[in-house]
């Protein structure tokens, strides 16, 4: 073995990446030859070292200009000062590395090449005789608790129609089931597969795959169907979901799992292979990551069908209760002999249980307050809380029977009001209306999300003991949180509660579909829900509720009367029921498509993207798909063909949005990974700070936000700094317990979270989503394949990401900026002198845009993302302050004209020098942008890389590499070339943050450095 190769496998061992030693052992067994693109970099290229001395003499022009620079301004605005050298060493470095690069593995080659340990041979004929035997015991068991289990499930209409159901899915390709809630579909007819097969001695032979909407869902059913079959998860029931993995045995099982581990597994050609059956529950749901799954599957068994009509491939049934038949069954049409006629797909309908749920609209829930509620109750929900009262005031004036002249207020408004305000003083009168009434059983409450959650649960505590009922009483109330961020309440629904307790449980949209409460005699409904819609074109992220649709309020219904006659409680107009909307858009209609894109690209390569989405069931539009395609080519994710380059490859590989991916990866590169793995582990939306703020704690409040985020003008700097304070405290606190005195590791356990919600609470920040953010970013840390010192993974929910190695820059502010400005860009805001408006490049023009108070006194600056909610028209958030000669060097598309400087094509600098011509040195900056453009991301300088071969791939992808010499002679040299070039970027992002001016000014400069008074610190929420 050569000793690039012997190299190469030591970085592997040294981080005990086993896999990928085999891997790499593996690959070099073949013949170079084998691999295209171990032929390019074999290649010489001729030309190099001319390129490289051209490069050289430029840059010592550039240096020389960059002296003579006194200001650079935008607009005769913004100005900043450059006047030292601070890319000499950078610039020789990098032409040391380009020079001395002695690399000859088939890099891209080998990212293709998946390692499959071979398994245990299955035993057809033992595993049979296992499940024979399972079956078997499970109709014979005498278990009183299992015999009512049983006698349940066979109760089930779905049971019904076992042979119709049988013959429909095992004798076509594609099969839709529409089956009413409360029939049995999800639990049933994967069991009716499994045992029809059992009984044919072909059980072995049986493995299905049954995918749900939501984790919680896949996972309760998994639990449920394997109580079904007297069996523990595991054996021949199983499920996988994120975070989660507790997979069947080989042969003769049912697994169940999220649309997104779907898509994971579509990456793989074997899929077809491993499963018999497929099974897309609550395909009404239509999300996005569903509607890519079902056209990559649908495309993967034609291709197979057309090589042969015999081939095997899985059967695929198509399950919902409101499911549109029409629709699904001529996407998912077969063609005949000869391709000469389309058939649609079959279908069959089976009704749900027979118990009747009684439906009640507003008018006669506000009706029944008169007989059961005392005035000051129905003063105290209705009237004294705005939100209500507002809902209450504008929804009978949009749905009611009165005419618009005798509306009060403009339509529109009230419109708006009606959608975006959440009756929670609603919803609370309702459920003590009906206790009140002594209706027995329990609630299920809907609503959008855990704001109102939380304030249901308060306005019961406060009104429910003037009438009786105190809701703190486990003997008589429990009262559940089902949220998608608390996994441990939703574990409390399996706990049983003791006779005469009624459960209230108060979830979103995750109880909607598939999962079954039996106790739940009342569904009280808000009818809202929280949509997140995106337009690509203007950038324009909105997250407000909306109105469900009929389908939904259908689901929703069908969680009551499992057992015996229920009751739902709409609470909107008969009127308003009426003019909802079928069914809800596709989601693939109204979101970003970027990471879409990326996982799409690794499932099929070399068709076009735009024909890829064309061919979903309800393509999203043209424009979605160019703005999300050029967006990753703008990250260099894709290369002008559409290819996944190398960092194309890893950002596919971390599942997330693609420019906090990149940011993370940029965290490794230079030695900040824990505030990048910080700000990209809430880049869901999930917000570490956002609180409810009472009137009287702003001015704590707003001292506390100082202290976090210093002179750094910058939100993504507050969330960091909070982040880790969060961290310091709950790492004091584990220290302290030891010296509580107290007896058991519960009581300990119990004081520790007492001191952690205490410091969360004093300090405004939300204990949940910090807990979630360490899992994200374990999970992140995972795929980079980043390796962990050798401690607890525990111990991340209080310590560093990472090493000090990967650290050695978390402290540095400049550096972060710089980084956050080049994974931001092209997100950049200016504000005009002298106006109060802040300006964004927002397709087709530019417009001015709400920004919170404090970042008013700076002048330029990145952002997360713009919004849009009922109150603003247009905002931004997540803000970062930006100076010129950051936004010139570190952004994407910048362009030259003679003495100016154009960014993003809207964005002007105007320059001025003291001795040399504008023009000179615009052009010097423009090669120092270039340059660094180069070399913004050079994985191979990671110290600690477990991934060399992907690092070097993506380096030599982006340095547009394309030759190599045949050997490694000095390993040694090339390490120190690696270490000075990677101590010079470091050094690079830093200058150039630092040199800039300290004081960039929008009129006058003296008010600019004035001190701020604490009326400069109001208002830091977003209008």
């Amino acid at each position: 073995m050569s000793a690039g190769r012997k190299f190469a496998l030591k970085r592997f061992a040294d981080v005990g990446i086993y896999e990928r030693i085999f891997k790499l052992f593996t690959m070099f067994h073949f013949d170079c030859n084998n691999f295209p693109s171990a032929r390019k970099i074999f290649k010489r290229d001729i030309s190099r070292r001319v390129r490289k001395e051209a490069i050289k003499q430029k840059h010592a022009e550039s240096v020389e200009a960059a002296k003579q620079v006194a200001q650079l301004e935008v607009s005769d605005d913004l100005a900043f000062a450059f006047g030292k050298e601070s890319s000499k060493d950078l610039m020789t470095s990098i032409v040391w590395m380009r020079r001395n690069q002695s690399f000859k593995l088939a890099l891209a080659d080998l990212e293709g090449h998946a390692v499959r340990y071979p398994q245990k041979p299955l035993d057809e004929p033992e595993r049979n005789r296992q499940l024979e035997d399972n079956k078997l015991k499970a109709e014979s068991s005498s278990d009183p608790q299992y015999q009512a289990i049983r006698r349940c499930m066979m109760d089930l209409p779905v049971r019904n129609y076992e042979s119709q159901l049988l013959k429909l899915i095992n004798h076509n390709t594609y099969s839709i089931c529409a089956a009413e809630t409360g029939s049995g579909k999800s639990t049933q007819i994967p069991q009716l597969i499994l045992d029809d097969a059992i009984s044919r001695s072909k059980g072995a032979r049986c493995r299905i795959l049954c995918v749900q909407p939501r984790r919680l869902a896949a996972i309760r059913l998994a639990q449920r169907v394997a109580a079904e079959r007297c069996e523990e998860i595991g054996d021949s029931v199983g499920y996988t979901v994120r975070f989660d993995h507790k997979p069947p045995k080989n042969g003769g099982s049912i697994e169940y799992c999220t649309s997104g581990i779907l898509m994971n597994m579509l990456k793989d050609d074997s899929l077809l292979d491993r499963f018999t059956h497929i099974i897309l529950d609550e395909v009404h749901t239509r999300e996005v990551q569903l509607d890519i799954a079902m056209m990559a599957l649908k495309r993967r068994i034609m291709e197979r069908q057309k090589i042969s009509r015999e081939a095997h491939v899985p059967r695929v049934t198509l399950m919902s209760a409101t499911v549109n038949v029409d629709l699904f069954a001529k996407y998912f049409s077969t063609t005949g002999v000869g391709n000469q006629k389309e058939y649609p797909a079959p279908h069959i309908t089976i009704p749900g249980r027979s118990f009747a749920v009684k439906r009640h609209y507003l008018e006669e829930v506000l009706q029944s307050f008169t007989h059961t509620l005392p005035p000051e109750t129905v003063s105290t929900l209705l009237q004294r809380q705005a939100p209500t009262a507002d809902f209450l005031n504008n929804h009978f004036k949009v749905h009611g029977n009165q005419s618009q002249d005798e509306v009060s207020t403009p339509l529109e408004s009230a419109r708006q009001l009606d959608e975006k305000k959440i009756a929670s003083g609603l919803v609370s009168a309702t459920i003590i209306s009906l206790l009140v009434n002594k209706k027995q059983g329990s609630f299920l409450v809907f609503v959008p999300g855990m704001f109102q959650m939380d304030e249901i649960i308060a306005d019961l505590n406060n009104v429910g003991p003037r009438l009786g009922f105190d809701f703190r009483d486990s003997a008589r109330f429990k009262i559940i949180r089902l949220h998608s961020e608390l996994p441990k309440e939703q574990e409390e629904l399996a706990v049983p509660v003791p006779e005469g307790c009624q459960r209230i449980i108060i979830a979103t949209d995750i109880a909607e579909a598939s999962v079954t409460f039996p106790d739940i005699h009342h569904v009280i409904d808000t009818g809202k829900r929280n949509q997140l819609d995106i337009d690509p074109a203007q950038e324009v992220r909105e997250l407000m509720p909306c109105w469900i649709s009929k389908a939904a309020s259908q689901q929703r219904e069908g969680r009551a009367g499992r057992v015996r006659e229920g009751d739902y409680y709409f609470l909107g107009s008969s009127n308003r029921y009426e003019s909802l909307a079928g069914a809800h858009a596709a989601e693939i209609k109204r979101t970003s498509l970027e990471e879409t894109c990326l996982h799409l690209r690794k499932m099929i390569s070399g068709i076009p993207l735009s024909v890829l989405l064309a061919e979903t069931i309800e393509p999203p539009s043209e424009d979605r798909i160019t703005s999300a395609v050029e967006n990753l080519k703008h990250l260099r994710a894709l290369d002008k063909e559409e290819n996944l380059t190398g960092l194309g490859r890893i950002l596919e590989k971390l599942d997330m949005d693609p420019s906090f991916g990149k940011m993370v990866i940029l965290g490794v590169i230079f030695g900040c990974l824990d505030p990048m793995l910080i700000l990209a582990s809430f880049a869901s939306g999930n917000d570490f700070n956002q609180v409810k703020i009472p009137e009287v704690s702003l001015e704590n409040f707003r001292r506390i936000r100082r202290s976090f985020e210093g002179d750094s003008l910058s939100d993504h700097m507050f969330l960091i700094n909070s982040f880790q304070a969060m961290r310091k405290a709950m790492s004091d606190h584990r220290i302290q317990a030891e010296t509580f005195g107290l007896d058991s590791q519960n009581e300990i356990t119990h004081k520790i979270d007492s001191l952690d919600s205490e410091f969360a609470k004093r300090h405004f920040l939300n204990l949940r989503p910090y807990r979630k953010a360490v899992a994200s970013a374990s999970l992140i840390m995972d795929k980079l394949g980043v390796p962990f010192p050798r401690r607890s993974r525990k111990s991340w929910l209080t310590e560093p990401f990472a090493s000090e190695a990967m650290n050695r820059n978390s402290g540095n502010t400049n550096l972060i900026k710089a980084l956050l400005v080049h994974c931001l860009a092209p997100k950049l805001a200016v504000r005009q002198a002298g106006g109060t408006k802040v300006y964004v490049n927002l397709n087709p023009g530019i417009r001015g845009v709400s920004i919170p108070r404090r970042k008013k006194k700076t002048a330029m600056f990145a952002y997360g993302y713009k919004y849009s909610t009922a109150l603003v028209s247009l905002g931004i958030r997540n803000v970062t302050q930006v100076r010129p000669l950051a936004a010139c060097l570190l952004t994407h598309n910048l362009e030259q004209n003679e003495g100016a400087l154009l960014l993003d094509s809207w964005l002007k600098f105007n320059i001025k020098t003291e001795s040399l011509p504008e023009t000179t040195v615009a052009e010097n900056l423009y090669l120092h942008h270039k340059t660094l453009s180069m070399v913004s991301i050079l994985p191979f300088l990671i110290s600690s890389c477990t991934n060399l071969i992907q690092g070097l791939q993506t380096a030599f992808d982006l340095l547009s590499v394309e030759s190599c010499v045949k050997d490694m002679p000095d390993k040694g040299k090339f390490l120190g070339l690696r270490r000075k070039l990677q101590k010079n970027l470091e050094k690079e992002m830093d200058l150039i943050v630092s040199l800039d001016s300290p004081s960039t000014a929008v009129h006058d400069p003296k008010h600019w450095e004035t001190q701020w008074n604490d009326e400069d610190f109001e208002d830091f929420e977003d209008s």
